[in-house]
């Protein structure tokens, strides 16, 4: 699997961060030449069928 790195988030929307969180892709944010760190999902996201969802979708879809 493929191994993403970000400079910062401005690099790449956040949008594509998480569609690559969920596909199950390794993402690395580098905050600089001391500090990199795996991409995490906020703690309430979830991932569905390739997606990520948060509790505000559910409710809007039902």
């Amino acid at each position: 699997m493929a191994r993403f790195y970000t400079v910062g988030h401005a690099s790449r929307s956040a949008e594509d961060v998480r569609r690559r969180v969920a596909r199950g892709h390794d993402v690395v944010d580098v905050f600089g030449p001391d500090r990199a760190d795996e991409h995490e999902l906020t703690r309430f996201a979830e991932v569905r069928d390739g997606r990520v969802v948060y509790p505000a979708d559910d409710a809007a879809s039902t």
